[in-house]
């Protein structure tokens, strides 16, 4: 239980219920909402200590998920057993996050990606339950991950992928475009650009990427610029650029592409396909690898490099190919 104030001046008590759930009350004076704590609507020494299952329960009821990824802590939980299922999370320590990352590796094959996935998400579990005083630390916070192998992005099944657009709605359609067209992240890099961040006189973007906390400059192709100047007219620059079908901001976890690839049977494709295709396509048709990651964002071209070896070895194959031969 904790007590807080809020700009408005009143206080607000967060407690447990009979059922375990989190609520709020709020009060005018600080006494009131003192009086309401001391009164112990539940046993603070009892419910203060959480168990891994609880935690990732309480933490999915609180907040906003895709069902990927409430299926996706399902599976953790079923991994890791009732053993460290029902552990306390004030007593995790180092032998429980290798025991973890042993089952996961000995008995389901999950290589470390997979793993420090997994560790992942059960850290944000814990987090938001520290946040929510719920608990005093969160543990593996000081732990690093598995080393990983280096990351070889590629444009994916285009064929699959075309499968899948042909049925999105046409809102959907229009995003993906929009992903394509200015490299985009699929999350808040598409879903909160607006009208005033693209200057389609001289056809270009300006893009805040919060992964990496700061701006980029796109160039737009013709055909979306064309497009954009038909969907723009009588817009603020205020609005925003993509819709849903019923007029409103997209959600970042774009549940609705999802469900469509589930519906036409195809296995699961991430929405950051679009971006991947975006870069190889590029790089395979012989651009500039400096223009890439300019348009991607990269902070260096080595990124892009290191990211899409597959193309810019092509790349540098079309660039041997232009040396011209000397007389012998």
């Amino acid at each position: 239980m904790s007590i807080c104030q809020r700009k408005d001046g009143r206080f607000v008590v967060k407690f447990k219920d009979e059922a375990g759930r989190w609520r709020q009350k709020g009060f005018r004076d600080h006494g009131a909402a003192e009086a309401f704590e001391g009164e112990n609507l539940y046993d603070n020494s009892e419910n203060k200590r959480l168990t891994v299952a609880e935690s990732i329960v309480l933490f999915l009821k609180n907040t906003r998920h895709c069902q990927q990824e409430k299926e996706a802590y399902a599976l953790i939980l079923r991994r890791m057993g009732d053993m460290l299922a029902t552990k306390y999370v004030d007593s995790l320590d180092r032998r429980d996050l290798e025991n973890f990352r042993l089952i996961l590796k000995e008995e389901y094959g999950v290589a470390a990606p997979g793993i420090n996935r997994a560790v992942k998400k059960l850290k944000a579990a814990f987090r938001w339950c520290a946040s929510e005083d719920m608990l005093s630390t969160v543990p593996w916070d000081k732990y690093r991950p598995l080393p990983e192998p280096p990351h070889r992005h590629h444009c994916g099944d285009f064929s699959g992928f075309m499968k899948v657009y042909a049925v999105c709605n046409p809102a959907l359609q229009w995003l993906i475009r929009t992903c394509l067209a200015l490299c985009l992240r699929p999350g808040k890099e598409v879903s909160a650009l607006r009208w005033g961040d693209v200057d389609l006189h001289h056809g270009k973007a300006h893009i805040w990427m919060p992964k990496v906390s700061r701006w980029k400059d796109v160039i737009a192709p013709g055909w979306w610029v064309e497009e954009a100047r038909g969907r723009s007219e009588g817009k603020a620059p205020e609005d925003y650029v993509c819709l849903t079908l019923r007029g409103r901001p997209w959600h970042a976890s774009f549940t609705t592409w999802y469900d469509t690839c589930r519906r036409v049977g195809m296995k699961h494709m991430p929405l950051y396909t679009v971006r991947h295709m975006a870069a190889s396509l590029m790089l395979e048709a012989g651009a500039d690898p400096a223009a890439v990651a300019a348009q991607l964002g990269h902070a260096s071209v080595a990124t892009t490099a290191s990211f899409y070896t597959h193309a810019v070895a092509g790349s540098q194959e079309r660039a041997a190919g232009k040396i011209p031969a000397l007389p012998r």
